[in-house]
């Protein structure tokens, strides 16, 4: 299918980010016009109610200490949300303020979530800034 229109805006030029914000903002409903090129039908306006739920923590953490005295952290990341970055950036404080020399960051199972929380986590653990570089399905660089 083809998106036309985010509520009332033609999507020509739009990139997918530009799209998926214009989907996501303010208001209750996100009205859409959609074509499926392959049917040859008409295009058919579509109308999304938003439905606002309570973002889960993400983060699950503790301090393991082995045999040799060394205190690990243990972090376990289950997806990328709005609060995926402040959770993870409160568990390495309560983690390092509790003595851990080094970290487990265990993202096994992560069902995966919010570009943006995941380069900010990635960014806790670089000391240069971050480039990202994104390429669609059409091959556009964005």
């Amino acid at each position: 299918d083809e998106l036309l229109e985010i509520n009332g805006k033609s999507t020509k030029g739009m990139s997918s980010f530009d799209a998926l914000e214009a989907i996501q903002s303010d208001g209750s409903v996100a009205s859409l016009v959609v074509r499926r090129p392959s049917s040859g039908a008409e295009p058919r306006a579509l109308t999304l109610q938003r439905e606002f739920t309570t973002t889960k923590n993400p983060v699950s953490y503790r301090l393991v200490e082995r045999d040799n005295g060394a205190k690990v952290g243990y972090l376990k990341l289950s997806e990328f949300n709005a609060q995926s970055k402040a959770r993870v950036l409160e568990a390495l404080q309560q983690l390092n303020s509790r003595g851990a020399s080094s970290l487990v960051l265990d993202m096994r199972g992560n069902s995966g979530g919010v570009l943006d929380g995941a380069i900010g986590i990635a960014g806790l653990f670089s000391e240069k800034p971050l480039v990202l570089f994104v390429t669609d399905a059409g091959g556009t660089r964005q």
